[in-house]
């Protein structure tokens, strides 16, 4: 089973703040997708549980990483939880959630399911112009539909 891991690092030359995913489980990361939430106040460390509600903005959907593979994720904005998505080599899938208050991993997709991956701007295209953009309700359904920007 994949398991990866948050390491935030800091912000490059150009202003982009970036984040390293480390797969320290046994088998690859697929289908990954990273994602942006906004904090609830008062929540505290019980925003990395399930079904809490955030409200998530500025997908990316990742290169898969390896077991032992390590990607430095570059993103214009950021947040104080991220979190990520993605499925094993059978398609089981599998959330994380980071914060201060410390990195939870959970079976299934505790994402938006608004965030499907036609529609969610892949890390090798010019990211989406507008920011933040793909953002949802708490409830997870999409807030709005954007335009992807870069190239195709």
């Amino acid at each position: 089973m994949p398991v990866l891991v948050m390491k935030r690092l800091p912000r490059d030359e150009a202003g982009a703040n970036h984040v390293l995913l480390t797969n320290v489980g046994n088998g690859p990361a697929l289908n990954i997708i990273f994602g942006l939430a906004e904090k609830i106040k008062g929540a505290g460390s019980k925003q990395l549980r399930k079904g809490v509600g955030e409200r998530w903005f500025s997908p990316l959907h990742l290169f898969p990483i390896p077991p032992g593979g390590e990607l430095d994720v570059a993103h214009p904005e950021t947040s104080s939880l991220l979190g990520v998505t993605y499925t094993d080599a059978l398609g089981n899938p599998y959330t994380m959630k980071t914060s201060q208050y410390g990195t939870f991993v959970f079976e299934g997709r505790h994402l938006p399911e608004a965030w499907p991956m036609d529609e969610v701007p892949p890390m090798w295209e010019k990211p989406p112009s507008k920011r933040p953009w793909l953002r949802t309700t708490p409830d997870g359904r999409a807030l709005e539909r954007e335009e992807r920007s870069g190239t195709e």
